[in-house]
């Protein structure tokens, strides 16, 4: 559940905070492997849900992920069981 704490553009926003945080730092991690030699960077993220899973969660997802340079996704929904 989302919190009105985690959307600095309020409720009707589409950044999700600590969401963003915690991209940025992997993507910069990603970065900087890169600079020593290591494998580019992509910006590309998997995405996870199930049916439960409101569309505009998902949506806030993708826009945060966008945002902190993962913008290459790739989209999996999980069958119940």
């Amino acid at each position: 559940m989302l919190r009105a704490e985690d959307l600095p553009e309020g409720l009707s926003g589409y950044l999700v905070q600590p969401l963003y945080d915690v991209l940025e730092a992997k993507a910069d991690h990603y970065k900087k492997i890169e600079e020593y030699g290591g494998t580019q960077f992509a910006g590309r993220i998997a995405i996870i849900a199930d049916e439960d899973t409101k569309y505009q969660t998902v949506f806030k997802v993708l826009y945060t992920a966008g945002r902190a340079e993962f913008g290459t996704f790739k989209l999996f929904v999980q069958k119940p069981q």
